[in-house]
């Protein structure tokens, strides 16, 4: 992302600068540690940073399959009940094309009343877990958010040791 390729191209020309200093100066090596500290930080920050973007993407991956599932269910549940067929098949062994009652079950009725007991609990199933999906998803974004803002906090510290280490080099 864009946002990676600032932090890449500011940690060359900070790396650039600390490679300048003097390190036999007692300031610049406490610098030159609190700087390798920082990069420690923002690596790991930046690893668990794609680690929770590829959660997200995932998540909302699974969300929108989930959505698409149940709208396909929804839309086989509407056609049959437009034709009188899924109540029939689930309250009462009756021929779903003539209506008249049938002394025995038939295999291919007790298949389709199973298969449509099996769709219901599955729609329902989907929907109990979409909430739950959702929250996740705005967990880890909440995530992302507290790791950019300690990339940023991070970036700030190594600014000013940056900035500090410029300072004193050209008072000396």
């Amino acid at each position: 992302s864009k946002e990676t390729k600032n932090l890449v191209a500011l940690d060359v020309s900070l790396l650039k600068k600390i490679a300048s200093w003097k390190q036999e100066e007692e300031g610049n090596q406490t610098s030159s540690n609190n700087f390798v500290q920082l990069q420690d930080l923002r690596r790991e920050l930046r690893g668990k940073l794609a680690k929770t973007r590829e959660e997200i993407r995932l998540a909302e991956n699974l969300y929108k399959d989930a959505s698409d599932f149940e709208q396909i269910v929804q839309e086989q549940s509407s056609r049959l009940k437009s034709v009188g067929l899924l109540k029939d098949i689930i309250n009462k062994s009756n021929c779903p094309l003539c209506g008249n009652g049938l002394e025995e079950a038939t295999e291919p009725l007790e298949n389709l009343k199973n298969a449509v007991i099996i769709t219901n609990n599955e729609l329902v199933e989907v929907r109990r877990e979409q909430p739950r999906i959702n929250a996740h998803i705005e967990r880890l974004i909440e995530k992302e958010a507290e790791l950019l803002s300690r990339l940023r906090d991070a970036r700030i510290k190594i600014e000013a040791i940056v900035k500090e280490n410029d300072e004193l080099q050209k008072t000396r």
